[in-house]
């Protein structure tokens, strides 16, 4: 949420050099404030910005002050303050707890008390915020409907800026750029206005640079280069106009990366450069590894490799310094692959370790993706085979993970490529027998022909013609009905083909349109399976006999989901993807799920007491909330659904156990407690924070 994350960062901007001192000293200020305040609606705000500042540091004592300050505000008969007192609780589960269901149940006693007093400012604030939380649980839809409903509720032209612009992070998450540039304009037209009023604030043209920074971020994800780069020089122009630094800094290292993707490495170090110069001038340290790294690989595609090294060890020694686990695995990743470039092999394959450390930790999957490929090429140098094979492998699989579209999947390409084959087999079949459809034709019309002739000449050649037309007619009747039959199996064969590589829905809308349109789904259920002993079932068993158990398992499973109101989306390797909830809606979703992958567990364990080593355990992961499912690209192409919801199923799996089904908050919530599950702690999932597992028993 980089929208979010410029607001956080104009508040420090605002903070003089003991802006540090000052937030420490602020806790204590409020408490002396508080002592000597009347019970009045002060009173409860004072209350209110206790709880923020304790929150998640001193939970008992943030829920105290929340308390105190509901019976004030409903002693004082204050909505705004008991609207208030609802949203701050709100925080603390989401924050803290990560617990949806407590959260939106805080926001709708908020919105119960706004909506009896007809209060609609305030019941947009809590909409407001009901899109941040469901927004932070990866539910898409549902964010945007709040998000929506704050909108339409609050006419105040500054009060819109916030759910517009995050609007327009989550379209542009889930690829849908023309929403999130629409989102975007309509919040940038907001700012302008506001920056032309006599009330304008200098808050307002930081957020106006913000807005740019983003809608370029838009631009750059469409790989649209010229209207980002008009978007980050409107940002760096409007930064100088008001001498903020620390945009300008933001704004010049935008304008490098967009250097750097469009080829042009001599204007990416000239932006870098700049950026690094004002960074120093100011002490700024949160974008300056950033910058140091991206210089590193200026330097390591430009071939000096030297060069490269100074600046991604400097980046290094910051990001270390700081402890910033977002950038720490991207450097550490950056010095391996110089390491490589300078045949210091062991240090690369440190380095790399390091970064898949972190990542680990962050659940960072693209930094993690690209680590695997750069140790895998470092272990290839060294000629431990092995070791590369492996680290490869993990590269593959996180390369064909929901994250990269961009890659048709291998195992999807084999699946297809006998049907497209059949298909183009059977057009070469229509098109010779309409040849032979037409040759015959031309043969009767020569015997009408010639018989027309012969009937001048003679009666009885009149009648032999005649007779013989009649059997060439029958022929070609008999040639046009067995040709009409071959194409009508040929075309129940390619509908049949089709049914099941894609859904029926889509599969209509398909053969009606040519194509199929993306679409949001706000509420599914993800299952995600993964064989433990793969590999070492791969040294016992033939290359024949290995795929030949998978095949028996996936039919297994096929079988199973054909029960319930699940669609199977691929198996890339030996994971298995299905979903429950799409295209057609279905309110039971997570318990059809959950039932699946009991009788999916059920199935392999039986297989493997008769089968023992010569098949494998499995792990499964499930999780809930929001997917886009569609078509990937128009030749060889597949259904597929995207989304932090997948991501998180696959965490959930690979967290998972042998022989174990592990589920998420989110979907642990949907089951209301059809199914018996212990609670196993938390997992830390990238854009989401801390997430409650689950063990269906």
């Amino acid at each position: 949420m980089k929208f979010l994350f410029l607001l956080f960062c104009f508040v420090l901007i605002a903070c003089s050099g003991d802006c540090q001192n000052k937030a420490d000293n602020k806790l204590n200020d409020l408490e002396l404030k508080l002592a000597g305040s009347a019970e009045d609606t002060n009173k409860v705000v004072l209350l209110l910005a206790i709880s923020d500042n304790t929150i998640c540091v001193d939970t008992t004592r943030s829920l105290k002050a929340i308390a105190d300050a509901k019976a004030l505000s409903e002693r004082l008969n204050w909505v705004k303050g008991r609207v208030l007192v609802c949203i701050n609780r709100a925080k603390i589960y989401v924050k803290c707890e990560k617990n949806l269901s407590k959260a939106i149940s805080s926001c709708n006693e908020g919105l119960t008390i706004a909506n009896a007093y007809h209060d609609n400012i305030d019941e947009a604030a809590v909409y407001n915020y009901m899109g941040y939380i469901y927004y932070a649980f990866n539910n898409y839809g549902p964010a945007l409907e709040s998000y929506k409903k704050s909108i339409s509720l609050d006419s105040n032209a500054r009060a819109q800026i916030s759910p517009l612009a995050n609007s327009g992070i989550i379209y542009n998450n889930i690829g849908d750029y023309a929403h999130s540039l629409e989102c975007y304009e309509k919040a940038l037209g907001i700012t302008r206005s506001l920056l032309l009023s006599p009330g304008s604030s200098k808050n307002d043209t930081l957020t106006y640079i913000g807005l740019l920074l983003t809608t370029g971020d838009v631009y750059v994800s469409m790989s649209q280069y010229d209207s980002a780069f008009a978007n980050y020089h409107s940002a760096l122009k409007v930064s100088r106009s008001i001498d903020q630094k620390y945009m300008q800094v933001w704004s010049l290292g935008e304008i490098g990366k967009v250097h750097r993707a469009s080829g042009e490495m001599k204007n990416a170090i000239d932006a870098f450069d700049k950026a690094l110069e004002l960074s120093d001038s100011i002490k700024e340290h949160d974008r300056k590894p950033i910058i140091l790294d991206e210089m590193a690989n200026v330097y390591l595609a430009a071939g000096d490799a030297l060069k490269a090294l100074l600046y991604a060890r400097r980046s290094l020694s910051i990001a270390e310094q700081y402890k910033d686990l977002l950038q720490l695995p991207k450097t550490n990743t950056t010095l391996g692959k110089i390491s490589i470039r300078l045949k210091k092999y062991n240090e690369a394959v440190t380095y790399l370790s390091k970064a898949l450390d972190i990542c680990k930790q962050t659940g960072a999957i693209d930094d993690e993706k690209e680590t695997w490929e750069a140790l895998s090429k470092a272990y290839e140098q060294m000629g431990q085979t092995a070791k590369a094979f492996d680290a490869y492998r993990k590269f593959i699989k996180l390369r064909d993970s929901v994250y990269n579209v961009a890659k048709a999947k291998e195992m999807v390409r084999v699946e297809l490529k006998s049907g497209f084959s059949r298909k183009q087999l059977a057009d070469s079949v229509k098109q010779d027998d309409a040849k032979r459809i037409i040759s015959l034709k031309l043969q009767k019309q020569r015997a009408f022909t010639i018989g027309g002739f012969a009937g001048l000449a003679l009666v009885l050649a009149l009648s032999f013609f005649i007779f013989r037309n009649y059997n060439h007619q029958k022929k070609a009747n008999k040639e046009i009905n067995r040709v009409n039959m071959r194409m009508q199996k040929e075309k129940h064969v390619s509908e049949t083909l089709l049914l099941n590589i894609l859904p029926d829905e889509v599969a209509q809308e398909l053969k009606a349109e040519g194509k199929v349109h993306a679409k949001l789904y706000d509420s599914v259920t993800v299952l995600f399976t993964d064989f433990v002993n793969f590999t070492q079932a791969g040294e016992r068993l033939s290359p024949q006999k290995l795929v030949e158990e998978l095949d028996a398992c996936f039919q297994g499973f096929d079988e199973i989901i054909s029960k319930y109101n699940i669609e199977k989306i691929k198996t890339v390797g030996d994971a298995y993807l299905a979903v429950s909830g799409l295209p057609k809606s279905n309110p039971d979703h997570a318990c059809d799920m959950v039932a699946a992958a009991i009788e999916m567990r059920d199935f392999m364990k039986a297989r493997k007491e008769q089968l023992g080593d010569m098949t494998f355990g499995i792990r499964l992961g499930i999780n809930s909330g929001s997917v886009v499912a569609g078509i990937v690209g128009i030749k060889k192409f597949a259904y597929d659904i995207w989304g932090d919801t997948v991501n998180t199923a696959s965490r959930m799996e690979q967290n998972s156990e042998p022989g174990k089904i592990n589920i998420s908050e989110t979907t642990y919530v949907l089951l209301k407690g059809k199914y018996n599950c212990i609670y196993r702690g938390k997992i830390d999932a990238k854009h989401k924070g801390l997430i409650d597992m689950y063990f269906v028993s």
